[in-house]
């Protein structure tokens, strides 16, 4: 295959190393093979000149991006299989509860908690409906579609791929990476490429710096519609085919055009998303080394054991939990079947004309509209614009535009680095897409099939889950401290309906997400029950969602304050045993004996889900032996 770099424009003169915290970024030009492979890029791209890195300095141990996770055909029927076992024991589950064991003399408590239970079990068939299909598309190279326009591109002068890369207020240190990986990109021989810095803060640094890279620079005078607004600024002023869209933070890889432009010769594709992947997400320590080196004897035998069973173990690997390849290689990918996958924002590459259609759509209305600046509003104004343009192209009443979830890692990006930081990107997920189905009333929008609206009703339930989950993480010290049972013969018959519906539902959850971080992601959903309450109370008395940049530095100061909902889950659970056990042996209170035993397993294990959130808000890099951003990994 046939490729050509990106043009290199030479620096000019006035250009000066731009310095932060010790860090000297290197100049255009310098140092960087068209060749070289893109995480080994990261060798070259800074001189460091102190002992202390940037957060968003390479660290000297190279994380390889991770291979896309593909089901094998057996695997994908044993999924399949316990599924609909798992189906059938939580629908005999739900009808036992509902017809044969609630308690008609506490209703007060027995009905919420079956319909949490119920609302849990809806979730949990959607989810499954929304993980059925492979989600597996034909890969196309880019001679598809580049070959059929090879005659256009020489009659015209404009480019056929524009890169945009967005910024508000991120370091120009951190903005210069992400334009020189751009400007690294193997074009395909017979386009052309282009990137432009869009500045959000009209910064005369920022300005100067791409005057220096040799690349476009756009700003606007007011910041109508965020980033949404910024992206749309943009598109009137620059004729690229095709976009890539990139956060400040966003380092493209090599291959990037390679890999996604070959989707575009579906005429009817409108844009391919890549995985999100976060180079700088610490990574523990290794348990078999830790048991070796605190427990000589002992340690190596355990470490042996742990290791045959399950491998090397690490521990403290990503306490902020932004590793999405659940999201990404199973959630999103699943729904390429049903051209139901969403754009995600950065590390995605749009059909202009797709884009310019949704100028005419906005969910039915038939008009054009403009922003203060006079920007064409191609992208949806709203916090969530990504999501929400998705929705109105799949909704386009006149082309079914398609979507493409493209499995493979194909960027960088930087990960939040404290809980406050993580909190401000969650709240804005979790508030943004319950406006959307909340008051915006995107669900009903005409044009959507069946499939996608079952796809995006799965993702927003995530988010109105937090309901049930606020019942089910407290029904059990309700039980603790009265005595009272929500189950009229909660015991030995509770296990013969429950058990079996809970060991197909796990056992068809680890075989669907490969064994990609399932519990870990859940415990995180569970543990975010006052956040996602926080941002729908939000919602339904229609205040708006502040759009905030996700701060890319590391925050210092503590954040007990974030998480005291789940101390206080912690709380509760713990004294309710500490009461009922006691009470229970001295007679105080009539406990059935089965029934306490399984209320206290379901209390623990609530406590157990809020423990990694816990752990979250009081981790710091180099704590409790794990290596800070940019130490050795042991």
């Amino acid at each position: 295959m046939d490729f050509q770099r990106a043009p290199k424009k030479t620096p000019s003169k006035s250009f000066a190393p731009q310095t932060l915290a010790g860090l000297v970024v290197t100049k255009p030009g310098e140092a960087i093979s068209a060749a070289v492979a893109p995480v080994d890029a990261l060798q070259a791209e800074a001189v460091p000149t102190e002992a202390v890195p940037l957060p968003f300095a390479p660290s000297p141990t190279r994380l390889q991006p991770h291979a896309p996770l593909v089901l094998t055909a057996w695997q994908q029927v044993l999924w399949h299989g316990l599924a609909v076992l798992s189906a059938f024991f939580m629908l005999r589950y739900l009808w036992w509860r509902w017809t044969e064991s609630l308690n008609w003399d506490a209703l007060w408590y027995a009905l919420p908690l079956v319909m949490a239970e119920t609302s849990a079990a809806l979730g949990l068939f959607v989810y499954f409906y929304a993980l059925w299909d492979h989600g597996d598309l034909k890969w196309q190279p880019p001679e598809t579609l580049l070959a059929p326009l090879a005659d256009d591109l020489k009659a015209r002068s404009q480019s056929l791929i524009d890169v945009y890369i967005t910024t508000l207020n991120e370091a120009p240190e951190l903005v210069a990476l992400s334009i020189r990986d751009a400007q690294a990109l193997a074009v395909p021989k017979g386009a052309e490429c282009r990137v432009y810095v869009l500045d959000d803060g009209a910064r005369p640094d920022m300005e100067q710096l791409a005057h220096n890279w040799g690349v476009g620079y756009l700003s606007r005078t007011t910041n109508e519609g965020y980033k949404a607004g910024n992206l749309s600024a943009a598109i009137g002023q620059t004729q690229g085919d095709f976009i890539v869209i990139c956060d400040a933070d966003t380092r493209l890889f090599p291959e990037f055009l390679s890999e996604t432009l070959g989707y575009f010769a579906d005429p009817l594709v409108a844009w391919v998303q890549t995985p999100h992947w976060f180079y700088d997400v610490p990574q523990g320590r290794d348990l078999g080394l830790l048991l070796r080196r605190r427990l000589p004897l002992l340690g190596a035998f355990a470490a042996r054991l742990l290791e045959s069973i399950w491998g090397p173990v690490r521990v403290g690997r990503d306490p902020l939990a932004n590793d999405n390849r659940l999201f990404f290689e199973v959630i999103q990918k699943r729904r390429n079947g049903a051209m139901a996958s969403f754009c995600c924002g950065a590390g995605s590459i749009h059909r202009r004309a797709a884009l310019l259609s949704n100028l005419g759509n906005p969910l039915g209305a038939q008009t054009v509209t403009r922003d203060q600046d006079g920007a064409l509003t191609a992208f949806n104004y709203h916090v969530s614009e990504d999501i929400f343009t998705s929705i109105r192209l799949h909704a386009d009443p006149v082309v079914p535009w398609k979507s493409v979830m493209h499995s493979r890692v194909l960027s960088q990006q930087l990960s939040p680095q404290d809980l406050g930081s993580r909190f401000i990107q969650l709240f804005k997920y979790a508030g943004g897409s319950l406006d959307l189905c909340l008051n915006r009333g995107v669900l009903f929008a005409k044009g959507l099939s069946l499939k996608q609206r079952l796809m995006y009703f799965s993702t927003f339930f995530g988010y109105l889950s937090c309901l049930h989950t606020l019942v089910l993480l407290f029904a059990p010290v309700v039980y603790l401290f009265s005595g009272v049972s929500p189950v009229a013969n909660l015991g030995g018959i509770y296990l013969f309906y429950f058990a079996p519906a809970v060991l197909f539902s796990e056992l068809a959850l680890l075989v669907a997400s490969g064994g990609i971080g399932d519990w870990k992601a859940r415990a995180w959903n569970v543990s975010l029950f006052a956040l996602h309450l926080r941002a729908l109370a939000r919602v339904l008395r229609r205040r708006p969602i502040r759009f905030e940049v996700t701060p890319k530095q590391r925050q210092e100061g503590r954040f007990t304050g974030l998480v005291w909902p789940n101390w206080l889950v912690v709380a509760a659970n713990g004294l309710g045993l500490a009461v009922a056990w006691p009470a229970f042996a001295l007679g105080l209170v009539d406990y059935r004996p089965s029934a306490l035993v399984l209320v206290s397993f379901f209390a623990l294990t609530n406590a157990v889900l809020m423990v990694p959130m816990l752990y979250a808000a009081y981790w710091r890099p180099g704590s409790d032996g794990e290596p800070g951003l940019g130490a050795e990994v042991a």
